[in-house]
C-alpha cells in the first residue's frame, strides 16, 4: 500500500491509495476461493473448478468487485495509521484505477469548534400572561369535547359532522380512499386541501359527486404539492353539534374535585400558565443556544450532514409507515416522492440540527459537565415507574445498550442547557461593569 497524494480540507482527509500488487492478489484468492466453495460446477466437486470456470458462473466484475470489497478497508485503515489521521466517521471510497488497484477514500476528521463568549448572550426568555381570552378559548374547546351529535334530515351546513364515502386520483394515481369515514365539516379550518368543506355545504344524506381540489402548495408530499385531485363522493349521514351549557353542571363533569365553572377556570388558568411557562423555557434555550452558534465558529466535515439528513429521511419514512392505513397507501406514497426531494427538504433542518448539537456538546465539555450512571439508572427508573404492572418488561427494554446511549445523551443535554440558562440568566462581572459604563456615560453627558 503506498499513499500517492494527501489532501486535508473541511474536516476531512483524502488520500489517494496504490494498492499494491501482492495485496489485491490476496484478495482475489479468497474470493475465488470462497466462490469455489460455493458454486455447484457440473464435473468438479466444491472448491475444486478452476478459475476459468468459476469466472463464467460468477462473472469476473462480480469477483473483481467483491476483492475490491475485501480489500479496501485493510488498505485504508493502514493508510489511516500511516498518515496519523484521527478520523471521525466510516471513510468514503472511489476505485480511480484497475491496474493497479488505486483508491481515493474521504475520511472525515474531527469537528472544529471555537466558542464564542456564552457567559454574554443577549437572549431573554418570553414572559408569560394567561389572558382571560385563552381561558375562554379552552372552555369553549372543553364545551365543544361535551358535545353530543344528533342525526338531521337537511343539507350539510358549516359545522355538521358527516359519514362519507371518499374516493381521488392525482394524476391517474389513487390518492385518498375513505369508506364510512367521519368528517367535521370546517369552511374556515385551514387545510391542505382548500376548498374541500365547501364542496360538502349543501349536499344531502344519499347524494353523490364529483369534484375537482388543488393541493395546497405547502402539501406535504412536495412531488403532489400543488397538483389537481379528482374526487368521488357520498354523503351517508349528516349530524348537527348540540352543545352543553357553560354553567356549573358542564364544569363538574370536567373532573371530581372541581365544584363550579369559577374552580374550572383557575384550573385552566394554572394549566395554560405550566404549560406555555414550560414552552417558553424550551423556546428559550433554543433561541440562546443559536445565539451561541451565531457568536461561534464551526467547521465540520460534509458526511455529518450527509448522517443527519438520513437519521430524517428514516424517521419521516417510519412516520409515513405508522400512519399509513394500508400497505399499498404507504408504497404509493413511496413512489411519490423521490430520495433527492426529501434530500433538499430536509437540508435546512438537520443541519439546524447538527449545530445546536455540536455547539451544545462543545460547550458541555468546556463546562466539565458529566451524566453518571447512577443519573442514568435513577431516569431509567422513573420512565419504568410509568409502566406500572409492566415495570420488568419496560425495564429491561430500557437498559438495553443503544437504549441507556439514548438516555444518557437526553440527560447531558438537559444538564448543558440548564447550564447554559444559569449562566445566562447570572449578571456576570462585564454585564456589570457594561451597566456602568453606560450609567457613567449617560452622567456625563448630563453634566456637559
Amino acid at each position: 500500500m503506498k499513499v500517492q497524494e494527501k489532501t486535508i480540507e473541511n474536516c476531512q482527509a483524502i488520500l489517494t491509495i496504490e494498492v499494491e500488487e501482492a495485496e489485491m492478489k490476496a484478495a482475489l484468492d479468497e474470493v475465488y476461493k470462497q466462490a469455489s466453495e460455493q458454486v455447484e460446477i457440473p464435473g468438479f466437486r466444491k472448491g475444486k473448478a478452476p478459475r476459468e470456470l468459476i469466472e463464467k458462473h460468477v462473472g469476473k466484475e462480480k469477483i473483481q468487485k467483491e476483492a475490491i470489497e475485501k480489500v479496501a478497508p485493510e488498505v485504508i485503515q493502514k493508510a489511516i495509521i500511516q498518515e496519523n489521521i484521527n478520523y471521525y466517521g466510516r471513510p468514503a471510497v472511489e476505485v480511480l484505477g484497475n491496474e493497479p488497484l488505486v483508491l481515493k477514500t474521504t475520511v472525515p476528521m474531527p469537528p472544529e469548534i471555537e466558542l464564542g463568549d456564552y457567559r454574554t448572550l443577549k437572549t431573554k426568555k418570553e414572559k408569560v400572561k394567561i389572558t382571560s381570552k385563552e381561558v375562554d378559548e379552552t372552555i369553549e374547546s372543553i364545551q365543544k369535547q361535551m358535545a353530543d351529535w344528533q342525526p338531521v334530515d337537511r343539507p350539510v351546513q358549516a359545522g355538521d359532522m358527516i359519514t362519507i364515502n371518499l374516493e381521488s386520483e392525482v394524476e391517474g394515481k389513487p390518492f385518498i380512499k375513505e369508506q364510512g369515514s367521519q368528517y367535521q365539516v370546517e369552511p374556515d379550518k385551514t387545510s391542505y386541501l382548500p376548498g374541500l368543506a365547501n364542496e360538502f355545504v349543501g349536499m344531502g344524506a344519499g347524494e353523490e359527486k364529483k369534484f375537482e381540489l388543488k393541493l395546497a402548495d405547502d402539501y406535504p408530499v412536495a412531488e403532489m404539492a400543488g397538483k389537481t385531485a379528482s374526487f368521488q363522493a357520498k354523503v351517508l349521514e349528516v349530524k348537527q353539534e348540540e352543545l352543553p351549557d357553560v354553567d356549573d353542571d358542564m364544569a363538574k363533569k370536567v373532573a371530581p374535585d372541581i365544584e363550579d365553572l369559577k374552580s374550572l377556570k383557575e384550573r385552566i388558568k394554572t394549566n395554560l400558565e405550566a404549560k406555555q411557562n414550560q414552552k417558553a423555557r424550551s423556546e428559550y434555550e433554543v433561541n440562546l443556544l443559536d445565539e451561541l452558534i451565531e457568536k461561534s465558529k464551526l467547521n465540520y466535515p460534509p458526511a455529518l450532514l450527509d448522517n443527519e439528513i438520513e437519521k430524517m429521511i428514516e424517521n419521516q419514512v417510519r412516520q409515513w409507515q405508522m400512519y399509513s392505513r394500508s400497505k399499498e397507501e404507504f408504497e404509493e406514497r413511496l413512489k411519490q416522492t423521490s430520495y433527492q426531494s426529501l434530500k433538499e427538504q430536509f437540508k435546512e433542518p438537520a443541519e439546524k440540527r447538527l449545530k445546536r448539537s455540536l455547539v451544545l456538546s462543545k460547550f458541555a465539555n468546556e463546562e466539565n459537565i458529566t451524566v453518571s450512571e447512577d443519573e442514568v439508572n435513577a431516569e431509567i427508573e422513573r420512565i419504568a415507574s410509568e409502566a406500572g404492572d409492566k415495570k420488568d418488561e419496560r425495564l429491561e427494554s430500557l437498559n438495553k445498550p443503544e437504549t441507556r446511549s439514548s438516555i444518557h445523551g437526553e440527560l447531558m443535554t438537559t444538564k448543558a442547557l440548564q447550564r447554559l440558562t444559569e449562566l445566562a440568566e447570572k449578571p456576570t462581572k462585564n454585564k456589570k461593569d457594561q451597566k456602568n459604563n453606560t450609567k457613567t456615560k449617560s452622567e456625563e453627558e448630563k453634566s456637559e
